[in-house]
C-alpha cells in the first residue's frame, strides 16, 4: 500500500474529503478490496467487521457518502447518510 494511502486510513473519517484524482486501484493490495469493488458497482458491501472503517474512508475518498447498519448480525455498508424514520425523528423531539 503507498503511503498516501496509509495516511488517508490513518485520518478520522471527518477529515477526509473526496479527491477526484484519487484512483480506486490504489487500494487494490488491501484484503478488503472486494467488497470495495462491490460497492462501486451496487452501492452496498459487507465487509468484515474490522475493515469496515477503512472501506468507509476509502468510499469517502472516492465521493461517496456511507453509513453501517447492522441486520441480523451482520455489517453493511450501505450509500447515503443515515436517515431516521419520522417516528423517530418525532420521539426525539418529545
Amino acid at each position: 500500500m503507498s503511503d498516501e494511502c496509509c495516511a488517508l486510513l490513518e485520518k478520522p473519517i471527518e477529515e477526509i474529503r473526496e479527491d477526484i484524482f484519487f484512483r480506486p486501484d490504489n487500494f487494490q493490495e488491501e484484503p478488503w478490496y472486494d467488497q470495495f469493488q462491490l460497492f462501486l458497482a451496487i452501492g452496498v458491501c459487507q465487509p468484515p467487521k474490522e475493515h469496515t472503517w477503512q472501506v468507509r474512508k476509502a468510499l469517502k475518498v472516492m465521493g461517496f457518502d456511507t453509513h453501517t447498519e447492522i441486520r441480523k448480525g451482520k455489517t453493511y455498508i450501505p450509500s447515503g447518510e443515515l436517515q431516521q424514520s419520522p417516528a423517530e425523528t418525532r420521539n426525539r423531539a418529545e
